[in-house]
């Protein structure tokens, strides 16, 4: 127990020095899946990136974990063609 309040308050200090200070430029990525039933369509994963500056999310629903750089293709094209912006950082756990 002790160990893990060390451990969680380095992290949160280390983190500090990394936080974004403009939209877009830090992300964040993960990946969650198998679930024990399929959601709609047989979708049994899903993909989650976060703005690490506004909070925003963005969730992907997808069969395979495969399919993970194809949507993060999808996500950065949409991100470039509605804000004109570009990822700067993905850090995915």
């Amino acid at each position: 127990m002790c160990f893990w309040k060390r451990h969680k308050a380095s992290y949160l200090i280390a983190n500090k020095k990394e936080r974004s200070l403009i939209p877009i430029a830090f992300f964040h990525g993960d990946i969650y899946g198998p679930m024990q039933e399929e959601l709609v369509g047989g979708v049994c994963n899903y993909l989650l990136f976060k703005d690490d500056y506004i909070g925003y999310k963005f969730v992907y629903c997808i069969m395979k974990k495969s399919k993970t750089l194809s949507c993060f293709k999808t996500l950065v094209k949409t991100i470039h063609r509605e804000i004109k912006c570009t990822i700067k950082t993905l850090r995915i756990d």
